[in-house]
């Protein structure tokens, strides 16, 4: 995303100036507020493997596999609640 690349340049420049920092600095001259540049710049961070977190790209897949966990624990449940057979 090109506005978190003006939030990486000045942080390059200065690295002891912080992302918030840069954020707070760089966000009101492209016109958008702090909280969504800071979390388009995370998620951009996090998608171009920059920063800890699982991509944009695997959320369907996650969702997928933990609605297949959630209908096995259901079943799970449902066998040990059942009477043996005879």
């Amino acid at each position: 995303m090109r506005n978190c690349g003006l939030v990486r340049e000045p942080s390059e420049q200065e690295p002891d100036l912080s992302l918030p920092a840069t954020v707070k600095r760089v966000a009101p001259r492209v016109g958008t507020t702090v909280d969504r540049l800071g979390g388009r710049c995370k998620r951009a961070d996090m998608d171009g493997c920059r920063a800890p977190g699982s991509p944009t790209s695997d959320t369907p897949r996650l969702k997928e596999l933990e609605w297949a966990n959630r209908a096995l624990k259901r079943a799970n449940a449902i066998c040990w609640r059942s009477p043996p057979p005879r």
